[in-house]
């Protein structure tokens, strides 16, 4: 299976020479580990050197889950993902959900994990433990609307100390399969990987409809209690947190400047503001101040899949920065424009982010908004 990587083979080469060089150095010197960790950080040659390592990573897992979905001996999958590593946010949690949808098209039995007895610093440092459980629940919604197709997913809550002998067992057995076992085992996350698994294995895999796998209004309808406007319009994604990220907030500016651009971009339609309840109260309040025409998506939908609904009904979508509700477009047919800085995410191409992705879904890898980035008019 050919598999396409960007980096000449001899300068990977030479860059693994080097880092081992170093590491041994290091090894020697323990004194030398601060200058060590600042160059792994900062420095482009290590820069390099771990998004080739990434790239590997997530070839292997390809041809783990390839291979998986040719057998007729694996008919369990197990998806885990552990709080201890991965972050209780919408986004990353939404990308791995994505991935173990790939494999209800398979009509293998799927049991999904959430590993909830440690939670990582930073969030911790950010919610404190009741906002936490609030938040799981809130993020399991995902799994429930999204993997019950066939005979569907089985959602479990987990402690580490259940789940640990169970994963060493399942390891042992010919017909269960692990998704990213050794990151499991070791309690490493590997949601980082995740979107670039899910492109590799539809470049890969041609035998699979994107129409099956991909999201729609009229999967979510049946499901969810919303209403929906009665005229036809847009969703613009707006991030505002006060707990963090606060560098991807928009600015006051731009609001205005993406508001009157949306405006006459699209004349006859209304433009629906998607964001949380702090975020639609605020630009609520803008909005009010400076006798802007929107709606908000909190005065119909009072929920993470409520707003994909709202976006998947929607006749396009648009965000600059935003936040984990902006990867539902991604996996549907809706048309789009999202401005933001790729972070664990390898676009296909320039403007271009998933193999399925059409001409009229643009992602644009930047942070900063300008009226010649945005590609649809009515």
């Amino acid at each position: 299976m050919a598999f396409y990587l960007k980096f000449d083979k001899m300068n990977v080469m030479k860059v693994i020479k080097i880092m081992k060089v170093i590491k041994n150095w290091v090894k020697r010197r323990p004194f030398a580990y601060h200058i060590a960790s600042h160059l792994y950080n900062n420095g482009n040659l290590f820069k390099i050197y771990r998004e080739y390592k990434k790239k590997i990573v997530e070839l292997n897992e390809t041809k783990r889950i390839l291979k998986v979905s040719r057998s007729r001996t694996s008919k369990k999958v197990i998806v885990v993902y552990d709080l201890l590593s991965s972050p209780s946010v919408y986004g990353d949690f939404f990308y791995v959900v994505m991935l173990a949808r790939y494999f209800l098209l398979l009509q293998k039995d799927i049991e999904l994990w959430m590993i909830v007895s440690d939670y990582r610093k930073d969030i911790l440092e950010v919610y404190n433990e009741i906002e936490i459980k609030e938040q799981i629940e809130k993020i399991l919604e995902i799994p429930r609307l999204l993997l019950n197709k066939g005979p569907g997913a089985k959602i479990q809550v987990y402690n580490w100390s259940e789940a640990h002998p169970l994963l060493h067992e399942y390891k042992r057995l010919k017909d269960i399969f692990i998704l990213f076992e050794t990151n499991v085992l070791m309690r490493s996350a590997f949601y980082i990987y995740a979107f670039n698994v899910i492109n590799n294995i539809f470049r890969f895999e041609r035998n699979i409809e994107y129409a099956d796998y991909l999201l729609s209004i009229d999967e979510l309808r049946p499901q969810l209690e919303i209403r929906f406007p009665e005229s036809r319009y847009v969703t613009w994604h707006v991030r505002y947190s006060e707990k963090w990220g606060f560098q991807r907030n928009i600015s006051v500016d731009e609001f205005l400047s993406i508001y009157y651009y949306l405006y006459k971009a699209f004349p006859g339609y209304q433009i629906m503001v998607i964001s949380d309840e702090t975020g639609c109260n605020y630009f609520r309040e803008l909005s009010y101040r400076k006798g802007l025409d929107l709606i908000f998506s909190k005065d119909y939908s009072n929920s993470f899949m409520g707003d994909a609904a709202l976006i998947l009904n929607s006749s396009c979508f648009f965000s600059i920065r935003g936040g984990g509700i902006a990867s539902v477009p991604i996996f549907s047919k809706v048309p789009y424009c999202y401005i933001a800085k790729a972070i664990h995410e390898r676009p296909l191409k320039k403007r271009k982010i998933a193999v399925w992705s059409t001409d009229q879904q643009i992602f644009i890898n930047d942070t900063k908004w300008s009226s010649d980035k945005f590609f649809y008019k009515t």
